[in-house]
This record gives structure tokens, C-alpha cells and sequence, in this order.
């Protein structure tokens, strides 16, 4: 019997991704890729964008 080692894998709060953004665009699609939620920092502000069972997206502070 062999060992296997496993290695952490990064929570989606915590990985490093790129979206494109088009003529000013950002694609839903892309930003929620991984994740239902995504945070955004605004100056010293954190939002969370969440999308919802409906489709619907939800903007919090």
C-alpha cells in the first residue's frame, strides 16, 4: 500500500484570479465561475455580490 500526499487546495476566498473586461464590461458569468459570493473592496469598504438561487444578484456592505 502506497501513501498519497495531499495538498491544500485554496479556498475560493483565498485564490488569485483574472476576469476580462471588455469595453468596460465584466461578464457575471466569469466573476461566478467559482463561486456563488465575491467580495469587493471599495477604498476601506468590503461589498459582497452575491448571486441568488433565482439568478438574481445581490449587492451587500
Amino acid at each position: 500500500m502506497g501513501i498519497i500526499k495531499l495538498r491544500p487546495v485554496p479556498s475560493p476566498e483565498t485564490q488569485v484570479r483574472t476576469v476580462a473586461m471588455v469595453d468596460g464590461r465584466l461578464n457575471s458569468a466569469d466573476l461566478f465561475r467559482v463561486a456563488r459570493m465575491v467580495r469587493i473592496v471599495h477604498g476601506d469598504q468590503v461589498y459582497t455580490l452575491t448571486l441568488t438561487s433565482k439568478n438574481k444578484l445581490i449587492l451587500t456592505k
